[in-house]
Order: C-alpha cells, then sequence, then structure tokens
C-alpha cells in the first residue's frame, strides 16, 4: 500500500484516506472484485483513480454522467495522470488514435459511456489489450429496484463474462439490500466484497416542511438561514425554475435559473460562476449537481419533494462537501405525489416497473409525514439501522391523533363511488365530496351530492383531509391505479381499516 500512499500525497494531494478507501484500494490493488456503497462527497473516486494508476494503467471507467467524465479528465490531466473520454463528436481518426494508445500503454484511465464501452469498437480495442481495472460509476443504474434503472447498464455484464479474471469495481451512493444484491447479480460481480459507508451526514441539518405559501416559504428559510450563501433550488419543471429564479432575484437573492431548455453555453455559463460564487444560488431541475464538484455548497432546498428517497439524498448530499454546517430542506405537499404519479403512468416502463415506482414514492412521503428523526429514517431505509421506517408511537409523537373514523369516511366514499357508480375518482374530488363542496360542477352533474358521505367531513380542513389522504396512501389504504388517470383505489389492507379492525394514528393532523 505505500505505492497508494504516495498517489494519494503526491497526484491528490491528501495525507490520509478517509472512510473505507484504503480498504477499498488494497481489496482492488489485490485483484477482487468489489461492492462500494458510499455517499456523496465520501470519496469514491479515489478509490479507482488510485487503484488504476497503481496497477500500471489502462483501466476502464464507465459512468453514465457526462459531465461528470469530462471533469475528472480534465481533474486528473491537471494532476499529470494519462485520463481520456470519448464524446459523440469523437470521428475515426480520433479513435484510432486511442486504439494506439491504449494497445501502446499511453492511457491511465479511459471514461466511457455504458453505451460506448458495448460497441464492437471497444470490445476490439480492450481485446487487443487487457485492461487492468473495470470501474462502473453509479451502479445501482443496474437494479431494477433501484431508482434510476437504465437498461444499458444491463449489458455490462459482458465486460465480466469475457473477462473474469480482471477486477471490478461498482460504486453508487444509494443502495438498499435488495439494490445491492441486485448490482452483484446482474454484473456478474466474483465473490465480491462489499463496503458499506454510513449514509449519515453530521453537517446536514435536515428540515421538511408541509407546503403552503412555497415562494415565501423558500425565500424566508434562505434569509434566514443562508442569506448571501451559495445553494441549490431543485424544481419539477422548467416553467417552475424560471418563476422561483424570478421570484428570489426580485427579492434580493441573486439566483440563476438552469435546465435543458436553456442554450449549452447559457448552461456552462451559469454551472462556471456556480464553482466560483460565493452567493449564487442555481435553481434547477434534477440534473444540476451532477458532476458538479462544488464543496462549499450551504444548502439545498426542495421545492417539490423528490420522487424516491434515493433521490433525495443524493440531492441533498450536494450540501456541505467541505463538512461544514449545511441544510437540506423540503417542501412537500399531495400534488407532488399526483405530478409524480402522472411521470410515472406516462413513462414507457413495464408495470411491475411502475409498481416498484409508486413504493418508491410512497416510501419518500413516508419520510416527510411521519415527523420522525430524518437521518434516522434515511438510516433504516437504506439498511443501516434496524427497525421500520414508518414506525410510530405515542411516547415519539405526544400529537399523535386517531383518524380511524375520518380514514373510513374517506375510504367509504372510494368504495361507494367504485363499486356502486362504477367510478373513480382523484385526490381534489374525493376530497371535495367530503367537505360538501359543489364549486365543482362534476359534483352535481354526477349526481355526487346524495352520497351519504358528502358534507359529512366539513369538521376539518382541505390541509387537514390531505393529511390524512397521504398517510392512506403511505400505508397502502389506498393507492393510485396504475394504469389510470390519478384516480383512487382500495387495496387488500382497506378491509380491516373500513371494518375497525386496525386504525389510522397520524402525527400532527391539527397543526398549522
Amino acid at each position: 500500500m505505500a505505492v497508494a500512499h504516495d498517489l494519494l500525497t503526491s497526484v491528490f494531494g491528501f495525507t490520509e484516506f478517509k472512510n473505507k478507501q484504503e480498504q477499498i484500494i488494497k481489496h482492488t490493488i489485490e485483484g477482487h472484485d468489489s461492492l462500494v456503497v458510499m455517499p456523496t462527497s465520501g470519496g469514491k473516486s479515489l478509490c479507482y483513480q488510485i487503484p488504476a494508476i497503481a496497477l500500471g494503467g489502462n483501466a476502464v471507467v464507465i459512468s453514465p454522467l457526462i459531465a461528470l467524465m469530462n471533469n475528472q479528465v480534465e481533474f486528473l490531466k491537471s494532476r499529470g495522470v494519462r485520463a481520456v473520454t470519448v464524446n459523440a463528436n469523437s470521428n475515426k481518426q480520433e479513435l484510432d488514435n486511442l486504439e494506439n494508445q491504449w494497445i501502446n500503454g499511453d492511457i491511465d484511465i479511459l471514461y466511457l459511456s455504458p453505451e460506448k464501452v458495448l460497441t464492437l469498437k471497444f470490445l476490439s480495442i480492450l481485446s487487443k489489450k487487457n485492461a487492468s481495472l473495470f470501474a462502473i460509476d453509479e451502479a445501482h443504474c443496474v437494479s431494477q429496484w433501484g431508482h434510476d434503472f437504465r437498461p444499458e447498464y444491463l449489458g455490462l455484464h459482458e465486460l465480466k463474462s469475457r473477462w473474469p479474471n480482471i477486477p471490478m469495481i461498482a460504486l453508487t451512493a444509494t443502495a438498499t439490500p435488495a439494490t445491492r444484491k441486485e448490482i452483484v447479480q446482474k454484473l456478474g460481480l466474483r465473490s465480491p466484497q462489499i463496503f458499506i459507508s454510513s449514509i449519515k451526514r453530521e453537517n446536514i441539518k435536515y428540515q421538511i416542511v408541509e407546503r403552503s405559501v412555497p415562494n415565501k416559504q423558500l425565500l424566508d428559510f434562505i434569509n434566514n438561514n443562508h442569506k448571501n450563501e451559495p445553494g441549490i433550488v431543485y424544481c419539477l419543471t422548467r416553467m417552475k425554475c424560471e418563476r422561483i429564479a424570478t421570484y428570489l432575484k426580485k427579492n434580493g437573492i441573486n439566483a440563476q435559473a438552469y435546465h435543458a431548455g436553456l442554450e449549452a453555453e447559457e448552461r456552462k455559463s451559469i454551472e462556471e460562476e456556480f464553482m466560483h460564487s460565493n452567493s449564487l444560488v442555481v435553481v434547477a431541475t434534477v440534473a444540476f449537481g451532477m458532476g458538479i464538484d462544488k464543496p462549499d455548497v450551504r444548502f439545498v432546498a426542495h421545492i417539490e419533494m423528490p420522487r424516491s428517497v434515493e433521490h433525495y439524498l443524493q440531492e441533498t448530499g450536494r450540501a456541505g462537501r467541505d463538512g461544514k454546517p449545511a441544510t437540506a430542506w423540503l417542501a412537500y405537499g399531495l400534488s407532488d405525489v399526483i405530478q409524480h404519479y402522472k411521470f410515472i403512468y406516462a413513462s414507457f416502463a413495464p408495470i411491475e416497473q411502475k409498481e416498484r415506482m409508486m413504493q418508491k414514492l410512497f416510501s419518500m412521503l413516508g419520510v416527510c409525514e411521519t415527523k420522525l428523526d430524518i437521518s434516522e429514517q434515511l438510516m433504516s431505509y437504506f439498511g443501516e439501522t434496524k427497525g421500520q421506517m414508518l414506525t410510530l408511537s405515542k411516547k415519539e409523537s405526544p400529537h399523535l391523533v386517531d383518524c380511524t373514523r375520518y380514514a373510513q369516511m374517506l375510504m367509504s366514499t372510494i368504495f361507494w363511488l367504485e363499486h356502486i357508480h362504477k367510478q373513480r375518482f382523484g385526490c381534489g374530488y374525493i376530497i371535495s365530496i367530503l367537505l360538501g363542496k359543489l364549486n365543482d360542477g362534476r359534483i352535481l352533474q354526477n349526481g355526487h351530492e346524495k352520497l351519504s358521505t358528502f358534507g359529512i367531513g366539513k369538521d376539518l380542513s382541505e390541509i387537514q383531509w390531505s393529511r390524512i389522504m397521504r398517510n392512506l396512501l403511505i400505508y397502502e389504504y389506498v393507492t393510485f391505479d396504475i394504469e389510470g388517470y390519478c384516480t383512487l383505489a382500495l387495496t387488500k389492507k382497506s378491509k380491516p381499516l373500513l371494518k375497525g379492525e386496525v386504525g389510522l394514528h397520524i402525527p400532527n393532523l391539527y397543526s398549522k
């Protein structure tokens, strides 16, 4: 390991390894396969970069993130490492030159996308001179249980099939036990050692609030906690990015919108400004941040709920990479669940994958709703601690309210509409019936003002009914029809709750 220590200092400028880097590097240099689960800012890159150089070069790193590959290549070149990547614009002459460099051993690390490495051209290049190492970054993309499944990753098992004795290291920041198992299986790792670092980030303070007046809530959060400090605000749509950025600028915040609708040069300009600014707030879709290695991001804010716990952990992990205090702030609401459902329904994914995506969505909603320690919930979700994510007792929350009767009202409405009227409706319509609202013309048109549950829930507000609805979704008493249009349906678990054999208790029903 003397060589690894020398490289750590002479090439990368560090004096000591952190987390489990030293163990992982030693294991890889010795020629063994491994799976590395390490949170953002944990130092995953060194786990394959140092072995690549120590083994004499000719290492292949596979990543789906073009910006990240380009940034790493530029950084490594600045440190004297012979790093190369290939992009879509590379011509035949450039590819021929790369082939000669590879055969002559003039490349330390070759960065490729999963699509590129599996082409006949690159399989041919690799067959002329064996790689010293295969590193699969963002390895969760191979898992259909993962949060970011990419079909092209499934073909990467071909590398292990062709070159079984070349060590392979798979790396990810987020993987549940089920995802870890699938990564090992799908990539064909041979008796790998699994290295898992704690996802707990002691320097990040997590805050989750129920969304009411989102723009003002966000502005107050920034002004009260991170005035004139760099941060990222994530939105689900381009239009929302533009609106939020405009609002923040009008209120004295140095903000810029960033999304795929901007010209490439404009995006690059914003990225560069963000890297060097000590006050810029970038309001972006989730693509921003991948490959942006800025250590002093003081906050990450979500104006809408992410679609999975994995996405939440990955995105919030971009805050405080320098180890100094940072904040992860999230405002959420029932409309987020509906919006994500629409994305899932509109996707071309198989029905089984859509159902898994819905499960992940409801798990994220559970993190928001249960009011337990967020860091502990994240650790539980990823199998780091034992226990149920959604376990909540009177002792843990003195504000736990018995909502069984209200849940029965809501589910009865869904039942009568589906089984008697042969109709299904969405969340807003069901809540309007319970509140006795007639402003939705469909209620009178459909004759639903005659339902026994019409107006039965007037003692609660629309916000409180939304809280009950969200909890029914979390605990799977109610679900969305995966092939419907955001319509609600009862599940197999509904019957015991309808009959009063089990109850529903939720926190802070009456909080403002």
